[in-house]
């Protein structure tokens, strides 16, 4: 009987997925973590059908199907030793020495990750590079040689048939690499005699028994001329004139180009190559410049930041910085000097039109291609068609006066809009009885948005919101991080409640739909609006419930003092303490932070005012003085506008959805029905007039963007416009 050896407790080694993309690094781990189990447990001294059966019952479900289709052998002495060597070779199906060492040469520290963390990971990758093996038919240079020769020619099929020899040698990577280019060149002297034959008759001669050209002739792919799927040369757009610009062989959803505008160009007739100029304020040929008016624009699915320049006449792009987009667009040829404003010229090398999103905007702009250049610069057009820049052309005493008084409401009232505003007490997030926590590693971050995240991470620290975590503690369960670009550009961190909120017992409350609040408004002709600043940060939360609310960074990990967004009771445990703290005012409606005050005149109003900034006080909330509204007689609210006449939709929102474009894939779709719905109540029959545009959102249908399509999505603006 074997002897036990254990003290306590023994951990089991965790499941092993024989058919993991690492299991041949995972396996050397795991064998030792079972071998000492064994040895702890005192079960390495037990015969091999015990140690071959805690084997099967360790390694996993899946695994232990995999060792049944194993056969063992009759008459092998160790069955255990037998089985754990064809476990090895299943998982190593055939040692590749170049291979490994690719693998420890490549391997660089990521960004984020602990400097001991990247030096144990490359001490267990050179293991198994054979470095210090030394063989009696190959020198080390020669290996070298072998490996540079590899990890180094451009031709990846002979590089394909390089990794396919077994334990490869110099002499035999120089002999393929050798007969492979000969090959190539052998092969190009056919290439030049085919080409003599006649084109047009080649391409009605098909190949008998070819598989792999009726293969191809069959595949279907997106077709960028039409926006559908189809096979080689079936487009339905070839030889057809686009609606919206006239050009050859592309359909109008597919054009790349914006509507043309008349520009008065300065062409000298005396020259035989006229070219056109055209002014750019500044072009900045010797470095960067003060970020005043520097903003980050989505260009092609891409985040840049670009320079604002309201007095140019085209938006400008680097060379490098659009060969790094995309190569696939066509440039066009264009005359056009750009003329700095200091009298610098440079000579552009095309034009090309691209995609450019801000915010909730998407407008297609014309950048001119130029060397020299090292930041895009927007031009004023694109400034204001994106809603960067607004030009005001006159000044409304009216409102500049509500603005006063509004200014002055503030000053007089300054210790409920300044600072950062705490409940009173601290608040617990429920969670199961067994609470099972998560470590992940850091979210990686766009270069682009890196060091606005350190600014708000710096912010929140100073705000009391979260605080470094300098020594972590045994409650802690480090989630991802979700980075949210807020209305006025800021970003806003959440973490990622996948995992916690599957933990987390919630006790709901009821929210007041906009209806209900619009009900208590009647006969009101006086509103104010309060917007509580970073309302579910006024919650503290316990100790217990700020280590569950750990987040990791590229600056280091973080955990939440206060309730974070996103968690599934977040709504619910602030809604219940905001309707309790405010909730019995008169003429005041409470919905989510924002809380609506009114009146049937002013002074009804102010007597309301006046209760909600003495509450404040008593229960410490702070509100947001951008978003305050102060005595007007109409408001917006949740996206509407609120008057004595009512609840209508807020302009700006009709506005945004008018200028909504044609959506390119089943994703914007998905976005803008979901703008759409928002506003339903303002447009009957809605699900009539939406069915067409659902249709395409089935799983089973291709996205083809037709025009049925575009009249649905062109008659629902129409009707939003309207009401």
């Amino acid at each position: 009987m074997a002897q036990s050896y254990t003290h306590g407790p023994v951990k089991l080694p965790p499941d092993f997925d024989l058919q993991g993309q690492n299991a041949a690094m995972e396996w050397k781990f795991w064998k030792v973590a079972f071998e000492d189990y064994l040895v702890a447990t005192g079960q390495h001294e037990s015969n091999t059908n015990v140690k071959l059966a805690i084997l099967r019952n360790i390694i996993g479900t899946e695994s232990s199907r995999i060792m049944c289709t194993i056969a063992i052998p009759d008459g092998t002495d160790d069955p255990y030793k037998y089985m754990m060597g064809q476990l090895e070779a299943y998982v190593n199906p055939r040692f590749n020495e170049v291979i490994e060492r690719h693998k420890f040469l490549s391997r660089n520290q990521k960004e984020g990750e602990s400097f001991e963390h990247f030096l144990t990971d490359i001490k267990h990758l050179v293991k198994s590079c054979n470095y210090n093996t030394i063989d009696p038919d190959e020198t080390v240079e020669e290996k070298a040689l072998r490996d540079k020769i590899v990890m180094g020619i451009r031709d990846t099929v002979t590089r394909e048939a390089l990794l396919r020899v077994d334990k490869l040698k110099l002499n035999k990577a120089i002999d393929i690499c050798r007969a492979s280019e000969m090959s190539r060149n052998q092969n190009k002297m056919f290439s030049e005699e085919s080409a003599e034959v006649n084109t047009a008759t080649k391409r009605h001669v098909k190949r008998k028994g070819s598989k792999q050209n009726d293969t191809k002739a069959q595949e279907k792919f997106k077709c960028k001329r039409c926006q559908s799927m189809h096979g080689p040369r079936e487009c339905p757009a070839f030889g057809k004139p686009c609606t919206r610009c006239g050009i050859l062989n592309h359909f109008a959803i597919a054009c790349r180009v914006r509507n043309i505008k008349n520009v008065q160009q300065n062409v000298n007739s005396d020259s035989e190559d006229s070219c056109s100029s055209l002014f750019v304020n500044h072009v900045n040929f010797l470095g960067s410049s003060k970020d005043l008016w520097d903003e980050i624009v989505e260009i092609e699915d891409t985040k840049f930041k670009v320079k604002l320049d309201t007095g140019a006449d085209v938006s400008v792009i680097p060379r490098k910085i659009f060969d790094k987009i995309d190569k696939q667009f066509k440039v066009r040829k264009s005359n056009y000097i750009i003329k700095g404003f200091e009298g610098t010229q440079a000579k552009s090398i095309g034009t090309v039109n691209l995609f450019c999103k801000y915010k909730n905007i998407n407008v297609y702009e014309d950048f001119v291609i130029i060397e020299g250049v090292n930041k895009i610069l927007l031009g004023g057009q694109a400034c204001v068609d994106l809603g960067l820049l607004k030009r005001i052309n006159k000044v409304n005493i009216q409102e500049y006066n509500k603005n006063r008084d509004k200014d002055k409401f503030i000053s007089e009232n300054s210790n409920i809009f300044s600072g950062y505003g705490r409940f009173e007490g601290k608040y617990k997030i429920t969670t199961v009885e067994k609470f099972k926590p998560v470590s992940y590693p850091p979210t990686r971050v766009p270069f682009a948005i890196k060091n606005a995240l350190r600014d708000e991470l710096d912010r929140l620290v100073q705000r009391k919101a979260i605080v470094k975590v300098e020594e972590i503690d045994p409650r802690a369960s480090i989630n991802r991080m979700v980075i949210v670009e807020k209305s006025n550009g800021k970003l806003r961190i959440c973490l990622d409640p996948q995992d916690l909120n599957t933990q987390i017992v919630r006790k709901p409350h009821p929210v007041k739909k906009i209806e209900e609040v619009c009900s208590g408004m009647t006969g009101k002709k006086v509103f104010s609006v309060f917007d509580l600043a970073e309302g579910y940060h006024h919650l503290e939360l316990d100790d217990s419930s700020s280590w569950k609310c750990c987040f990791a960074t590229p600056f280091g990990i973080y955990r939440y003092t206060v309730l974070p967004y996103g968690l599934s009771n977040s709504q619910d445990l602030f809604q219940e303490q905001i309707e309790s703290k405010f909730g019995d005012l008169e003429n005041v409606q409470l919905l989510h932070d924002d809380m609506i005050i009114m009146g049937i005149d002013k002074e009804e109003h102010d007597r309301a005012v006046e209760q909600v900034i003495r509450r404040a006080k008593e229960v410490g909330a702070k509100f947001n003085k951008e978003k305050f509204q102060y005595c007007q007689k109409q408001v917006k609210f949740m996206g509407q506008v609120f008057s004595e006449k009512g609840m209508e939709i807020d302009p700006e929102r009709v506005e945004s959805l008018r200028k909504l474009q044609s959506p390119r894939d089943k994703t914007e779709l998905q976005r803008i029905i979901g703008s759409f719905n928002y506003v339903r109540k303002y447009i009957p029959n809605m699900a009539d007039h939406i069915k067409p545009l659902c249709e395409l959102l089935k799983s089973n249908v291709d996205f083809k963007w037709l025009p049925l399509q575009q009249e649905c999505f062109e008659k629902l603006k129409e009707i939003i416009t309207k009401s």
